[in-house]
């Protein structure tokens, strides 16, 4: 599986955050157990299976999400023009609190790599309009972080 899977994968986990309220470990559990299990054997040849390091790269996100889940909404709300973090999309606050995540604590994941990959998820499960809102929010939040 590459980063970009891994990466899509733990977005949908914060996004399923957003809308039901479960412990951490129940997300994580979940898609260790039943979202990436193949319905059949026959299934396995052709599933993208994620790695050991993909699984902790997926566990390391969504931990650290959750986790500074405040401390990343404030960076939000102080990047929004006229917006509260209430008000926006589930899908743009899920793509917001993982590139900023990565920016933040993932040395290894470059700033534009992260913002990029943020802006492409929101395209893809909200349309252009989302895109251009998450694309405005990091470009904020990257300039005040000073990344």
């Amino acid at each position: 599986m590459s980063r970009k899977n891994a990466r899509e994968d733990t977005f949908r986990i914060i996004f399923e955050s957003l809308i039901n309220k479960m412990e951490p470990e129940e997300y994580l559990l979940r898609y260790f157990e039943e979202v990436k299990k193949p319905v059949i054997e026959e299934e396995k040849a052709f599933l993208n299976e994620p790695t050991g390091k993909d699984n902790e790269y997926v566990k390391k996100v969504v931990d650290g999400v959750l986790g500074k889940q405040e401390e990343l909404d404030g960076i939000i709300k102080e990047n929004l023009k006229d917006w509260d973090v209430s008000r926006i999309s589930k899908v743009s606050l899920a793509a917001l609190r993982l590139a900023l995540f990565e920016i933040m604590y993932m040395d290894d994941i470059p700033t534009g790599v992260a913002a990029n990959e943020a802006v492409e998820l929101a395209k893809r499960y909200e349309g252009q309009e989302c895109a251009s809102f998450v694309n405005g929010a990091l470009g904020s939040a990257i300039e005040k972080l000073g990344k």
